[in-house]
């Protein structure tokens, strides 16, 4: 900033100063002011850095076709110069650029070409040879591949690798499935397989027709949203609808969170859609999406709302909830911003919004990369964990992750949060990502899941500071102590999950309806080449987990972000939706829908109706009684990394043919209890008028 001062006061005609100031603009990622600068320069010597550092920041902005556009035809005036005039070192920076683009565009064939003639004219390229080494890499040539990655490292005084494996964890896949799988991607058939680049899922009955529709959103992609159609008792048939419903009019960034928020009964959407990008870049900020379809929901249409619903954020939005924090009967909106603070949109019930994140106490300027909302410490009302990863490029603006108290309703109706991570036990070290609050161990109350992301070096794995990279974290939930502070104790070593790696998403159920929940974890970083396998970390009580992924046959080699498990296809077992992003659109793989068809575990699956402004009874608590089970699960709406999951209940009981009991705390904390029934069974309990016992209906 000091030095921006500094430039402004030279004179603004001087083309040096405009030049000196595009670069400080340029360092401080201020990347459209400083290309606005360059571009009203007047047409100077060809020689000059001008369009090479504009190319360098609209490939920073991944804006690739601009950049190459004006790269090819600055290389072409570049050679037109007389000999005399030619600069090697302006000409090689600029050759150097378009390996570099064609790299991170997938055009490996093109990279080989176009660096093996820059290393002839400059042997010491070191991006030359990165590039030339890994498409080599990804076109099968391995060795020879290995032969230039080391080349590079010699550059920079690194030892040579004796493997690729020592320069990116790469895992080869099982060459056949294990006889016991029963996970198996039907994407492919289904039409679900290649969506874009997957950043966030969300699975909810968009037309009111009682099956589950999918809308995936992508880091600058258009969402794609897909509704189930066809006969309800046949097979899974999805029809691409984005932009028959209206969704197709805006790059959707990450999240898509769906509820009723004008209390009309029809399913709206928000939008939150910054992600590593900002208004700052040129982007619009989040967008509210009000359903304006027929009254029965047969026929939705989303429109985008006006500023005045006070719902806008151009902040970088990774993540966010829909819940009730105040407790008026509506859903307001919590919104996890990644180097910005967060945001908590109270609603009026008619999707009328107003920021009370500072009256409220959830400011928190942390790089936010996911949240967890659930009742933790048993009071009746909603807390929020929010996981902070610290960038290793930016200082660090916090700690590490918060968890919000929800202390009750103040003073103008707002609601009162007390940060408490550091005293609960769950502040973690700024290496965290993809939280998740789920009653692992079955006790009654919500343990936390807390992924660890890390970099990769080329040797190992590093946090956000440099240091040894840090392991996933599981904290037991240990109830309230005497003074009314919820503990938790990370027992993430004991229970077997302490992985260390780059965890980029994730998901909790019962997969295999043993009656325990268990844990997918997504894993991978943005580094090209960089291959970590998904994990899924089955239950065996007591707190303990077996990484069971390839004997249950999944295999999905990184870079999965908004994992989902949606019942898609209404069988009574959890599936498994798999949204494969990239941060270059070179290394992005097909996005995935493993569908369970071996859970040996019988069933219950429950829906909530609730009233006019909730009406999927989000914040509901419900435990359903089973001999010496008792299984509890909240309705949510936003989890993980930019996921939502359906919000009907799933519950795996074992061998249990009958359920005893089930117990209902909904929203308003009114408390329904509902007698036993057979197991392998679809419920709908709606809530009851007045307090009191409330009904249930098969599905």
């Amino acid at each position: 900033a000091s030095v921006l001062a500094e430039v402004r006061k030279l004179a603004p005609a001087s083309r040096p100063a405009a030049l000196q100031r595009a670069e400080v603009l340029h360092r401080a990622g201020r990347l459209t002011e400083a290309i606005d600068i360059l571009a009203a320069l007047p047409t100077g010597d060809p020689e000059e850095r001008v369009i090479n550092l504009i190319v360098e920041m609209l490939l920073r902005m991944r804006r690739y076709a601009e950049a190459e556009e004006l790269l090819l035809n600055y290389l072409h005036a570049l050679r037109q110069l007389p000999s005399p005039r030619r600069n090697p070192g302006v000409e090689g920076e600029a050759r150097e650029l378009l390996v570099r683009l064609l790299f991170e565009t997938g055009r490996f064939g093109r990279v080989t070409r176009e660096a093996k003639a820059l290393l002839e004219a400059d042997p010491e390229r070191l991006i030359a040879h990165y590039a030339l080494g890994k498409s080599l890499y990804m076109q099968g040539q391995t060795e020879r591949g290995l032969v230039e990655i080391n080349r590079a490292r010699q550059i920079i005084g690194d030892a040579p690798l004796e493997t690729l494996s020592d320069l990116s964890v790469i895992y080869r896949r099982p060459s056949s499935q294990p006889a016991d799988a029963f996970l198996r991607d039907v994407a492919p058939q289904l039409g679900l397989a290649d969506s874009g680049k997957g950043r966030g899922s969300t699975w909810e009955d968009l037309d009111g027709d009682g099956r589950l529709d999918l809308i995936v959103g992508g880091q600058e992609f258009a969402n794609v949203a897909f509704l189930r159609v066809g006969d309800p008792q046949g097979d899974a048939v999805f029809r691409e609808a984005t932009e028959s419903l209206g969704l197709g009019d805006y790059d959707s960034g990450y999240t898509n969170l769906v509820g009723d928020l004008n209390g009309d009964g029809r399913m709206d959407v928000y939008g939150i859609r910054g992600g590593y990008q900002s208004r700052r870049d040129g982007r619009d900020g989040n967008v509210l999406l009000l359903n304006q379809g027929d009254s029965g929901g047969a026929r939705p249409r989303f429109r985008r709302a006006g500023p005045e619903h006070g719902a806008d954020d151009p902040r970088q939005g990774f993540g966010g909830a829909l819940a009730d924090f105040d407790g008026d009967g509506d859903l307001d909106i919590y919104i996890v911003n990644h180097n910005d603070p967060n945001r908590l949109l109270l609603n009026d019930g008619k999707a009328m919004f107003r920021d009370v994140s500072e009256a409220a106490g959830v400011a928190h300027p942390g790089g936010g990369q996911g949240i967890a909302v659930g009742d933790v410490d048993g009071d009746g009302d909603i807390d929020v964990f929010v996981a902070n990863k610290h960038h290793r490029r930016i200082k660090a603006t916090g700690p590490g992750s918060v968890l919000h108290r929800n202390d009750g309703v103040g003073e103008e109706g707002i609601p009162q949060f007390t940060e408490i991570a550091q005293q609960a036990g769950v502040e973690g070290n700024g290496n965290d990502f993809a939280p998740l609050l789920a009653d692992l161990d079955n006790d009654g109350d919500l343990d936390l899941f807390v992924g660890a992301f890390n970099y990769w070096n080329g040797k190992s794995f590093i946090s956000w500071d440099g240091s040894a990279g840090g392991a996933h974290r599981l904290y037991r939930n240990d109830g309230v102590d005497a003074q009314g502070l919820v503990r938790f104790t990370d027992v993430g070593e004991a229970a077997g999950i302490d992985r260390v790696g780059g965890s980029m998403g994730g998901a909790v159920g019962d997969l295999d309806n043993d009656g325990l929940q268990d844990l997918y974890v997504s894993m991978g970083g943005p580094e090209p080449g960089r291959f970590e396998p998904d994990l899924i970390f089955r239950n065996l009580g007591g707190m303990r987990f077996q990484e069971v992924a390839a004997d249950w046959g999944v295999f999905n080699p990184g870079r999965a972000h908004g994992i989902t498990l949606p019942d898609f296809d209404g069988d009574g077992d959890l599936d498994v939706y798999v949204p494969n992003g990239a941060f270059y659109p070179s290394d992005g793989s097909p996005n995935r829908l493993y569908a369970n068809h071996g859970a040996r575990g019988r069933w219950l699956r429950l829906s909530l109706q609730g009233p006019v402004g909730n009406s999927r009874a989000l914040g509901a608590r419900v435990i359903v009684e089973a001999g010496e089970l008792r299984l509890l699960r909240e309705v949510r709406a936003g989890h993980g990394f930019c996921s939502q999951d359906p919000a009907e209940l799933h519950f795996g009981l074992g061998d249990a043919e009958r359920y005893d009991a089930i117990v209902i705390r909904w929203p308003d904390g009114s408390v329904s209890k509902l007698p036993g029934g057979p197991t392998n069974s679809a419920l709908t309990a709606r809530q009851p008028a007045s307090r009191g016992s409330g009904g249930t209906s098969p599905r």
